[in-house]
């Protein structure tokens, strides 16, 4: 669900060595979870013609399933221990840029004005890369802002599971404190 506010995000990342590990997962997250939420998504990767988000270690994404468009921003992320943890900002998009990148009326636009995404996105966006050299140029004559575009890279159409692991099986896993850091040891 988009937020409006920043939060930070932690995800569980594995690596499966085969299939066969896959199904095991599965099969487990299935027996001991309730039943997930799963839903087909679209998801277009963008980055600035220079791959200055890259060097910043961030990373911007219109995201396209059944019930929202939405523009994220995930800055700072660490991995420790397979936990994925990154700043985010999430917001949905207006209903005629949502239009757009759903392919109504035309094909999907290949690039977007920075402005045109979500006011929160556009600020940090434009702090992140306020460094930047061709990011910081100044204003054109006439104080025209000059024109920001991030491009689509690429895109992923997959099926996400959304699972809630019940507290149990957290503490299973050494993790017994509400803000998910693990146990004290004994």
């Amino acid at each position: 669900m988009p937020t409006t506010d920043a939060h930070v995000e932690i995800e569980l990342k594995l690596t499966l060595d085969s299939r066969s590990d896959y199904d095991s997962v599965r099969s487990w997250l299935d027996q001991h979870c309730a039943p997930p939420l799963a839903r087909r998504q679209t998801n277009l990767y963008l980055e600035t013609n220079d791959g200055a988000l890259a060097a910043h270690k961030a990373m911007a994404r219109i995201r396209i399933d059944d019930d929202v468009v939405v523009a994220t921003l995930k800055m700072r992320p660490s991995l420790v221990d397979g936990l994925m943890q990154s700043t985010e900002l999430e917001f949905p998009l207006d209903l005629s840029s949502a239009a757009r990148w759903r392919g109504q009326g035309g094909p999907s636009p290949s690039s977007i004005e920075m402005t045109d995404l979500p006011a929160p996105i556009s600020a940090a966006l434009t702090q992140l890369l306020a460094s930047d050299v061709s990011w910081a140029a100044p204003a054109l004559p006439g104080g025209a802002a000059p024109q920001r575009r991030l491009f689509v890279l690429g895109g992923l159409v997959n099926e996400r599971r959304t699972y809630a692991l019940p507290r149990s099986a957290l503490s299973d896993a050494g993790v017994d404190r509400a803000d998910g850091q693990g146990a004290s040891p004994a």
